[in-house]
């Protein structure tokens, strides 16, 4: 039961930790940034391509590893291992909550990416059908594009924030792991 426990308030603390980060630092930022080069937007929207592309591959690797430990620490669990897990659970307990916070970070981290997404389309979509020798660009205008501006960092920072959280349990679990690893088969080696 107490491994629940750990579980849970360590995944409540992170989730309210990374939003409140995350709203702070997504308040703070300018609102939009306008290029005033048209090579320096294409460079940067090169660069924020494979920013992109690089934060997908990380945040996959850690949910895959995750996923793994926390299947290697059920595995622990099974019959078979009764007497280890008897002699060695606080060690057990830690790494598989570390394992399962991880890979909960990573579940929602995947979903708060396609909502990043979704909410820059819409922001993009917006910003496109009001062009801007149209004229239709007014107050409205302005503070519906800096909420849509404000919400996509918002959602941006948490997915950072997410990533950060999960590699830092995944971190912990893995040490916890290899003193496992070292206090039961030193001896082997």
């Amino acid at each position: 039961m107490s491994l629940i426990y750990w579980i849970g308030g360590s995944f409540a603390a992170s989730i309210i930790t990374i939003y409140f980060v995350g709203r702070r630092a997504a308040d703070s930022q300018k609102i939009p940034y306008t290029f005033t080069c048209s090579e320096k937007r294409a460079a940067f929207e090169r660069w924020h391509d494979h920013q992109i592309k690089q934060l997908g591959d990380a945040a996959n690797t850690l949910f895959t590893l995750a996923t793994a430990g926390l299947a290697y620490s059920l595995a622990l669990l099974s019959e078979t291992n009764r007497a280890l897990f008897r002699a060695n659970a606080p060690c057990i307990r830690f790494f598989t909550g570390a394992f399962a916070v991880s890979f909960l970070l990573g579940f929602f981290s995947i979903f708060n990416r396609l909502e990043d997404y979704r909410k820059t389309k819409r922001r993009h979509r917006f910003r496109d059908e009001h062009p801007i020798g149209s004229g239709q660009r007014n107050d409205a205008y302005t503070s519906t594009r800096n909420k849509l501006y404000l919400t996509t960092r918002r959602i941006g920072k948490w997915t950072w924030g997410l990533l950060y959280a999960q590699g830092f349990f995944f971190l912990i679990g893995s040490g916890a792991i290899i003193f496992f690893w070292i206090a039961n088969y030193s001896a082997r080696f």
